[in-house]
């Protein structure tokens, strides 16, 4: 497999923006597109291209969110469909095609290039059907998130390695993503031996997006469940799930994003803090047996808001791993959190290929786009000697079923294909990695399913060389991404700011208020050039911003940065900022107001306002400095009289 790089002209952010990369990648042949770059529109590219494509995905919200935004294109399993009625999808796709061919023909229609959106259960379907009409070397298959072939390999290994198997013997295909399976692992895959190269595109720095990672381990017995009650309570408390000052604005966080790769975990959830079915979205398989408690419970399961220019969504989004790779996140203030406890097998995200998905979910240029919060818990070692010995025993056995296969007779071989195929999903790679897989042309062949294997050592990988410390992740974190990490073992960043870098090393390891005020009153004060970035940063309680706001650093200096002589402060100046408001209001300029007046009006904003004091009219001039103090005689009786002009 030859490798080759692909700078990207820097004045395109997505690649749908650059249509003569489709000249620069093969017309035929099979290769991998490394995007690198999360959310630039590969998809997008090949489906608004002149090349005939099937796109296949591992997700099938990524090919309702792209047949939302292509009308011209053909979804060949619809959510009303049923795996039931294939002679129909079959004549819906013929009839398809035949509308493109005649559209070309047609002086009153706009030619149409056929694209077909299918997943990839049912790209034998499609592939029958195409070839059936001598058209399939006409199309490029694009597949999407193929890294989705090696971590679904668990409860889809069948799938997967058939679907490779069929790929055999097509002309163009393009294996895309932005976290590719590794090139260890692919330089074992049989299926990707006639892979010709690996093209990787290199993005101009000032293209790439650094998202903001803050990484929290779990406390002593504190769970999943638990951390995400306290943030739907934090939401109930406060109205949003973070704040942050854009210009000169303060904006909140009302929508948010939990990966959480549990379904049973998610029920729970929803039922014990008592979410109701409008405040819930869950991504999750359609497969999964606590997809019923969720219908139970009314939740929406897989609804997503495909309308970028007005995204309508439900508060919590909760999405598990067999969801969210390549699909569309459209909102206007979502917050994410995401979730790798390493003591749990079913929770124990990759690192190097999911946090990166994850974050490169949200599309649109809001403001907690880059902002996600990750909980993690390591483990301990695993046994390496006997997991590579089980592998090992594992892969003898596979060998002795493909040799005791491949010397029967037909009957027999079917024999062993129905004994095989009985097997439980618990059991079915237990003892072996045997898969039975169907062709194209009705024959089936006995293969070791290597995507399962792969996934096995790489499971081992992860446990023995990434969830064992706690360092280790927080590396391989900002290893494989180079997004910038808050945690409490210090702060990663790839700015290369130094003052900035250590105001956030010191800030956050901090442990209370006071410290965290005079580190951040320090940096406001000596780099007030970087005022915007920590105004920016969702991570910094927005009260920090406010007190050296609204104090200053010699006020905060005089309190001794004590939390709650600040709060009493803050307090009594925006009281002083709502009664100066109202001043304004009832006291008009150019007028001319008497004593007695003043402090009945003055008393009347006061018990507004909820201050508990008695006004005086001499309070004005401290709430309205262009009152002006003045007296003049009563020419009747020769007394002063006081009173304000307000200029």
């Amino acid at each position: 497999m030859n490798y080759q790089e692909i700078n990207v002209p820097v004045q395109y952010r997505y690649l749908s923006q650059w249509n003569d990369l489709l000249n620069i990648l093969p017309q035929q042949g099979k290769y991998i597109l490394n995007k690198v770059n999360t959310g630039c529109g590969g998809t997008t590219l090949f489906l608004q291209s002149a090349q005939p494509t099937i796109l296949v995905s591992p997700r099938s919200n990524v090919l309702y969110s792209k047949a939302a935004q292509f009308p011209n294109a053909h979804l060949f399993r619809k959510k009303t469909d049923t795996s039931t009625n294939v002679p129909v999808l079959k004549e819906r796709l013929r009839d398809y095609i035949n509308m493109c061919n005649g559209s070309f023909h047609c002086p009153m229609m706009q030619p149409i290039i056929p694209k077909i959106l299918v997943t990839i259960d049912s790209y034998s379907y499609v592939a029958e059907q195409l070839a059936f009409m001598g058209i399939l070397d006409k199309f490029t298959v694009l597949v999407d998130e193929f890294q989705c072939l090696m971590s679904d390999s668990k409860f889809k290994g069948r799938v997967e390695l058939e679907f490779l198997h069929n790929l055999r013997g097509v002309n163009s295909v393009c294996y895309m993503s932005a976290t590719p399976i590794d090139e260890n692992y692919l330089s074992f895959f049989p299926d990707f031996a006639d892979v010709s190269c690996y093209y990787k595109l290199v993005w101009d720095p000032s293209v790439l997006e650094t998202p903001n990672l803050d990484m929290r381990p779990y406390k002593l017995k504190q769970s999943s469940k638990g951390i995400c009650k306290e943030i739907i309570q934090g939401y109930r408390q406060n109205g949003y799930f973070a704040q942050k000052i854009v210009n000169g604005c303060l904006v909140n966080s009302t929508e948010v994003v939990i990966f959480l790769n549990e379904v049973r975990s998610i029920v729970s959830i929803i039922e014990e803090n008592k979410l109701q079915p409008d405040e819930v979205n869950v991504l999750c398989s359609p497969s999964n047996k606590y997809v019923k408690d969720l219908k139970r419970l009314g939740v929406h399961i897989g609804e997503l808001s495909t309308d970028p220019c007005n995204p309508v969504n439900r508060i919590f989004t909760f999405a598990t791993r067999a969801s969210f790779e390549g699909v569309d996140f459209y909102s206007n203030s979502a917050f994410t959190y995401i979730f790798c406890d390493g003591l749990l097998e079913w929770n124990k995200n990759d690192l190097i290929t999911d946090v990166p998905q994850i974050l490169g979910r949200q599309r649109l240029d809001q403001p907690f786009r880059k902002d996600s919060i990750l909980y993690y818990r390591a483990n301990s070692r695993t046994d390496s000697a006997a997991i590579i010995e089980r592998i090992k025993a594992k892969e003898e056995a596979t060998q002795r079923w493909i040799d005791i296969f491949n010397a029967s007779d037909e009957q027999t071989k079917m024999m062993l294909k129905d004994g095989i195929m009985k097997r439980s999903k618990e059991t079915r790679y237990q003892d072996d990695y045997v898969e039975f897989v169907d062709d194209m042309q009705g024959g089936f062949v006995l293969r070791e399913n290597y995507l399962v294997k792969s996934t096995e050592l790489r499971d081992w990988q992860l446990s023995n060389y990434v969830y064992n410390n706690p360092m280790n992740i927080i590396k391989t974190v900002v290893g494989q991404t180079g997004i910038n990490v808050t945690s409490n073992y210090g702060y990663t960043t790839m700015t290369g700011v130094a003052a900035l870098d250590k105001f956030k090393q010191e800030f956050f390891k901090a442990t209370t208020f006071p410290e965290k005020m005079r580190i951040y009153t320090e940096m406001r004060e000596q780099y007030p050039e970087h005022t915007n970035d920590l105004y920016q940063n969702a991570f910094i309680d927005y009260h920090f911003h406010q007190a050296y706001d609204m104090l200053g650093d010699n006020k905060l200096r005089a309190l001794r940065f004590r939390e709650k002589d600040i709060v009493e402060a803050v307090s009594s100046v925006m009281l002083h900022q709502i009664v100066s408001e109202e001043c304004k209001i009832v006291f008009a300029v150019r007028n001319y107001y008497q004593m007695a007046d003043v402090k009945v009006m003055l008393q009347e904003i006061y018990n507004k306002a909820g201050i508990n004091a008695t006004a005086k009219a001499n309070d004005l001039p401290q709430f309205m400095p262009s009152a002006v103090k003045r007296q003049l005689t009563n020419p009747a009786n020769g007394k002063r009289v006081h009173y304000y002009e307000i200029q």
